[in-house]
């Protein structure tokens, strides 16, 4: 397996892959992450197959037992662009003016 770097773009898999990495590298068990991030086996499980996001007290503790910045583990593979971004707000604004018509 290979270490994904930190300007890489990240999925929940991706993310889970690093998880599970560093779990193999510091041979921590799922039971044993388990315990340190107050949730079930099962939710380890699908934090590292990606199939769960998550939560912001996860990623502080996460972020103190990988020694890694708390946004390493928020996805940053979104769609959406500044483009489309944008041209939300314009037709909120619009709305808005229209509604205050």
């Amino acid at each position: 397996m290979t270490v994904i770097a930190d300007s890489t773009v990240r999925s929940m898999c991706t993310i889970g892959q690093e998880i599970s990495i560093w779990c193999e590298k510091n041979h921590i068990t799922n039971q044993e992450l388990a315990d340190a991030l107050d949730v079930s086996r099962e939710t380890v499980k699908r934090i590292k197959n990606g199939t769960r996001e998550l939560t912001s007290k996860e990623i502080r503790k996460l972020s103190v037992l990988m020694e890694k910045q708390a946004d390493f583990f928020i996805p940053n593979d979104d769609e959406l662009d500044e483009d489309t971004s944008i041209q939300i707000v314009k037709r909120k604004n619009a709305g808005q003016e229209a509604f205050l018509r």
